[in-house]
């Protein structure tokens, strides 16, 4: 097997944010979402759930499916 770079819903959003030049406290008030659950998914500390999925896709334009995708796949990769 060859290693790969396995990348975290967390990481993935923090170069959205990066990206957007948004920080995690307007994530927050545009998501809905307590600010310290945005810090929680920032820090991969949080699982992704479909509602947390549903919520950050619609914020971020990117299918849930994709955020459950990544965070489940991270998990994995972590208990290896």
């Amino acid at each position: 097997m060859h290693p790969y770079y396995n990348l975290s819903v967390g990481q993935f959003i923090k170069q959205e944010l990066k990206r957007r030049k948004w920080n995690a406290k307007y994530l927050s008030d545009i998501s809905g979402l307590s600010l310290k659950c945005i810090r929680r998914i920032l820090n991969d500390k949080e699982k992704i759930n479909v509602h947390l999925a549903d919520t950050l896709g619609n914020v971020l334009n990117v299918p849930a499916r994709y955020l459950l995708i990544l965070d489940s796949n991270y998990r994995v990769s972590k208990e290896q």
